[in-house]
């Protein structure tokens, strides 16, 4: 039985405006923030061998299911924190593993003065 893990960028929102985006045309900053989305989800895209890791050393059998996640990513790129949001997946094992991996994931930095944060669904089936 071939095990996978579907990874999908869900999410990419902060609280307030980007910092790029005072005095500055709305077609400019939202230009700057689909290239800070692209720039996390490449890291998320480059780490994805890690994170299936975790479900092809801890998951057995038929294991499925799925978690989301929160990640703060403050000014510098590194996660300050990563928080469980929903869970289906019912394996602390794959769970702790891929929240330890996100954590340790460098994203870019960013101009923001407060953390940038992402939701983060990483669903998990196993294929025959």
């Amino acid at each position: 039985m071939k095990k996978i893990c579907i990874l999908t960028l869900f999410l990419f929102t902060s609280c307030a405006k980007m910092p790029w985006q005072k005095n500055q045309s709305t077609q400019s900053s939202t230009s700057q923030i689909q290239d800070y989305t692209g720039q996390i989800r490449q890291r998320l895209i480059d780490n994805y061998a890690n994170i299936l890791f975790c479900y092809e050393r801890y998951g057995s059998g038929e294991i499925q299911g799925g978690i989301s996640i929160r990640v703060a990513i403050n000014k510098h790129g590194s996660v300050n924190s990563v928080t469980l949001v929903k869970d289906s997946l019912k394996n602390l094992k794959i769970k702790g593993c891929v929240i330890k991996t996100v954590s340790s994931i460098m994203f870019p930095p960013h101009s923001k003065k407060q953390d940038v944060i992402l939701i983060q669904p990483f669903n998990f089936s196993a294929k025959k």
